[in-house]
């Protein structure tokens, strides 16, 4: 996935910077074709009628401009061209973006879902900044004596909703498979040599795919409060919570259970960010607030990060947006109590190098 956003990144700056979009106004389209929904395969595909009624919003929208012939013959040249470039190939992903003018189509298809939009003026960036920055991919490893399942769980945002998934699940026997840990016989000597291989496995496996994000031990507790001890740091610091999920639970329990220590999780790292604005934004500090500020940080390319609350309820931000994403600046989204609290100071924020 990482890969994959680094070239949609790299793929619109490619965009922007050819092209004069603050004085040229673009079309933006976000398309949900995902092709794991039946209703999105048939002849008639589902995402070609929602599409179809995003239009008629888009032109109810424009009406005044739409009375220009010129706009007109535009528009339905653009109409044209965004059901025929969508009808001719297949879905492969979960959501297509295209930014479209006069002289450009520029077209990315997208590994995670956004919903059916039509936007004009600056091109459209920060829905799909905000799924990215929300995507997670979660290992969970529950624990049940010599017993190890592993459970990916991918964790992504739309339309305010959190979807959840899991893609891999599978039972291993890792370390010296003829015992258990249960065993009380057996010396804490030889405890200790179990558990360090469990947790070597457990760290091949997570580094392995460099996709997960988080860690979450559960299962038996004691098991996993052992094996947390003696995992690798690089890993350890990725472990966002020990938790007690049955062994046998179901996948889409795993995966409820998760979402709910993520949203947790996050909203813990919202405030952080806030409280790292709020602390450090006074002259001569490493942190700014209000827009100006940032603005004249992003043009001195001394500004690590750009911070904003979600959903942005104004596209005051959208030109500050583009330039963090073309000077290769980390965009941050805070919601609910972190946004209303950076919305209290103007709505945003940078950290300095």
């Amino acid at each position: 996935m990482k890969a994959k956003i680094n070239y949609i990144l790299e793929k619109f700056k490619e965009f922007v910077s050819t092209y004069q979009y603050k004085n040229n106004p673009v079309i933006t389209v976000y398309v949900d074709i995902d092709s794991s929904n039946p209703a999105n395969l048939r002849d008639r595909p589902a995402w070609l009628i929602e599409l179809k009624k995003e239009a008629k919003r888009y032109e109810d929208l424009f009406s005044e401009d739409l009375k220009r012939k010129t706009f007109q013959k535009e528009y339905d040249k653009f109409i044209t061209f965004l059901e025929s470039e969508l009808l001719k190939s297949k879905p492969t992903g979960r959501s297509v973006v295209i930014f479209y003018s006069q002289e450009r189509r520029f077209r990315l298809d997208l590994p995670i879902k956004l919903e059916t939009r039509i936007y004009y003026g600056l091109p459209q960036l920060k829905h799909l900044l905000f799924s990215i920055d929300q995507y997670k991919k979660y290992l969970t490893v529950l624990f049940s004596g010599a017993e190890v399942k592993l459970v990916e769980v991918f964790l992504s945002i739309s339309t305010d909703q959190m979807l959840k998934e899991t893609k891999h699940d599978q039972n291993r026997k890792f370390g010296r498979k003829s015992k258990t840990l249960a065993n009380e016989r057996r010396s804490s000597e030889f405890d200790r040599r179990h558990v360090k291989e469990i947790a070597d496995e457990i760290n091949a496996y997570f580094m392995g795919d460099p996709e997960f994000e988080r860690l979450v031990l559960a299962g038996n507790t004691k098991i996993a409060q052992a094996v947390k001890k003696v995992l690798h740091p690089m890993v350890a610091q990725t472990l966002v919570d020990v938790v007690d999920i049955n062994f046998k639970a179901s996948q889409s329990l795993i995966a409820n259970k998760v979402s709910e220590i993520a949203c947790e999780h996050e909203r813990v790292h919202d405030m952080k960010i806030i409280d790292y604005l709020l602390l450090n934004s006074s002259p001569g500090g490493s942190a700014l607030l209000e827009k100006q500020g940032v603005k004249d940080a992003l043009k001195k390319g001394i500004a690590q990060q750009l911070v904003l609350p979600y959903p942005i309820d104004a596209e005051e931000f959208d030109e500050l947006i583009i330039d963090a994403a073309i000077n290769d600046v980390e965009v941050e989204f805070v919601q609910k109590e972190a946004a209303e609290k950076l919305k209290e100071f103007g709505g945003i924020g940078a950290i300095l190098f």
